[in-house]
C-alpha cells in the first residue's frame, strides 16, 4: 500500500472509495490566528495537501512527518497543530492534537469524511490572542450580590443608634393646688411602660376585690 505523500501543485485530488481507509489531509501553515470566539479566523496561510493517507496506520508521527516536508523543526520551532472538526467552525470545532485519543477521533471520522481539516500555529498565536483580549477588554463585572439577612425579635436591641428606644425622662407637670400664691403647684410625674402599665392594672383589679371597706361594715 502506497504512503501519504504530498500533492505537487496542479495534481489532481485522488478519488477514494467508502470503505477504503483512506483519505486527504488539508495543512493550512505560515498563518496565524486573529480575533477571538465568532471573529476568531486564520490568516495570510498557505495551504498543503497530503494524500493516501491510511487510518490503519494514522499517527502523530506522520504529522510530524508532514511538517517536517514543508520544512518545519518541530525540535527547535513551537508548533502547534489543530483538528478542525468536520461540520464545525473555528469557535467550536478547534481541536488541539496531543494525544492518541484525538487521532482516534481523528480516524473515526473518516468513514464518513475523506478530507480533514489542520491548522498550524506558529508561536501560540491562539492563546495569545485570547490573553490579549482579557487585557484589552477584562473580564465582565460580576453582579451584585445581596446577603440576606435573618429577622430577629430583638432587632431594635441591634439596630442602628438611632433607631435605639430613648429612656423615659421625667418631665415637670403643673397642677393646679391649694396655698400657693400662684394656684399652682410643680409636681414629676415619670411616663409609665408597657410593664407600668400591666402593674397599674394590677392595682386596680385589686381595689376593685371582695377587699374593699364598703358602707356598714363594723370591722
Amino acid at each position: 500500500m502506497a504512503e501519504p505523500r504530498l500533492r505537487a501543485p496542479g495534481d489532481a485530488a485522488p478519488t477514494y472509495d467508502a470503505f477504503d481507509g483512506l483519505f486527504s489531509v488539508e495543512i493550512h501553515h505560515k498563518g496565524f490566528f486573529c480575533g477571538t470566539d465568532s471573529n476568531n479566523t486564520y490568516m495570510d496561510f498557505e495551504v498543503a495537501w497530503f494524500d493516501n493517507c491510511d487510518s490503519d496506520t494514522w499517527s502523530l508521527l506522520w504529522i510530524d512527518d508532514f511538517l517536517q516536508q514543508l520544512g518545519y523543526d518541530r525540535d527547535s520551532v513551537k508548533l502547534d497543530v489543530f483538528w478542525c472538526q468536520p461540520g464545525k467552525t473555528f469557535v467550536d470545532g478547534l481541536k488541539h492534537l496531543t494525544c492518541d485519543a484525538d487521532i482516534l477521533a481523528m480516524i473515526a471520522s473518516t468513514t464518513e469524511h475523506k478530507k480533514l481539516l489542520l491548522i498550524v500555529d506558529h508561536g501560540e498565536t491562539l492563546e495569545s490572542g485570547l490573553r490579549d483580549d482579557i487585557l484589552l477588554n477584562g473580564v465582565p463585572e460580576l453582579p451584585k450580590v445581596i446577603t440576606p439577612r435573618k429577622e430577629s425579635k430583638e432587632k431594635d436591641e441591634y439596630s442602628c443608634p438611632e433607631e435605639r428606644s430613648v429612656p423615659n425622662k421625667r418631665r415637670p407637670r403643673r397642677l393646679f393646688g391649694e396655698g400657693s400664691s400662684s394656684g399652682c403647684a410643680d409636681e414629676e410625674l415619670e411616663e409609665e411602660d408597657g410593664v407600668n402599665a400591666a402593674d397599674s392594672e394590677t392595682d386596680e383589679d385589686f381595689y376593685d376585690s371582695d377587699y374593699d371597706i364598703e358602707d356598714g361594715d363594723d370591722d
